[in-house]
């Protein structure tokens, strides 16, 4: 049986980079509380463990390494089991555009517990065109600091317990004469229809520009999905700017409710496995239901 929560979390996401024919990929990794063993000493709830991150390039060659040790504390025994809380860490490395292995251990040190992620990331080319935008960020959370933000990354993808919607965070590069954009947001099923889409403007006034923007996921159900965004550059009087290229992001995420176990990934495909156990109006007005009402109503099966 496949567990209800992963045992860490990773992201990995890329922006441009002030090093010349280099871009940034910034990795994060999440450690739930509750994967994690913890011991009272002085008073706390103690833990520790070490990540070590890899990438390889599309040789498989090592080009890049790092580790290092994160210590957790908390002074509540209920924090120290929560499935909700974790230890978010992160480094930055400087890499050349391209196709990557990106491996993440992370190794418990009262248990030598040793937990592994491997995934391929991109690395993206922010000189190739005069308008460009990163790769896309889900956030938890913005806190302003001495008049600076603070984003705080949504590592896990899953959007499912924001029921107000959820936030995303990218930037733009733009060497063009646009001084705004035109960008399209679409949400895509895990079939591939389009369930979701909205337009915004966002203005540009500098070259590289931090755009934040919140989207409605109410009527989303219980999922995997893909957000694309497409921006069109913007000359004065809102014209479209002739003769420079669209920039466009995409990235996946999910839409997974806490009862919810991971082996369900999609409630349209899961309603359907009802066939067998559920009368067929019953069937009928649960494929009806909006977003809200079919999960509670999958629930009470």
């Amino acid at each position: 049986a496949l567990p209800d929560i992963p045992q860490f979390y990773v992201d990995a996401l890329s922006f441009a980079s002030d090093r010349h024919g280099d871009s940034r990929l910034d990795v994060y990794v999440e450690v739930p509380y509750d994967a994690l063993h913890f011991m009272m000493e002085g008073g706390l709830f103690r833990s520790s463990y070490e990540i070590t991150v890899n990438l390889f390039d599309a040789k498989e060659h090592l080009v890049e390494d790092k580790w290092w040790t994160e210590r957790v504390e908390t002074k509540s025994y209920d924090e120290s089991v929560s499935p909700t809380l974790g230890n978010l860490s992160q480094r930055s490395f400087s890499l050349p555009p391209g196709q990557y292995s990106l491996v993440v251990q992370v190794k418990e040190k009262l248990t030598d517990k040793t937990l592994r992620l491997t995934r391929k990331v991109a690395v993206r080319d922010y000189s190739a065109a005069p308008f460009l935008m990163s790769d896309v960020m889900l956030v938890n959370r913005i806190d302003t600091v001495e008049g600076k933000n603070i984003v705080y990354p949504n590592i896990s993808s899953n959007v499912g317990e924001l029921r107000s919607g959820f936030s995303m965070f990218f930037e733009t590069y733009n060497q063009s004469m646009a001084d705004s954009m035109r960008v399209t947001l679409t949400i895509r099923n895990v079939r591939g229809d389009a369930v979701q889409q909205d337009t915004f403007m966002q203005p540009l006034a500098s070259p590289r520009v931090s755009c934040f923007h919140r989207q409605a996921a109410g009527r989303l159900i219980a999922g995997d999905y893909l957000l694309e965004l497409s921006a069109i550059p913007m000359a004065a009087g809102g014209v479209e700017l002739q003769g420079t290229t669209a920039a466009a992001a995409s990235r996946s995420f999910v839409v997974r409710w806490r009862e919810m176990p991971v082996s369900i990934t999609n409630l349209d495909l899961a309603i359907d496995q009802l066939m067998y156990v559920a009368d067929k109006d019953n069937l009928d007005a649960l494929k009806e239901a909006p977003a809200e009402a079919k999960r509670k109503l999958f629930g009470d099966f």
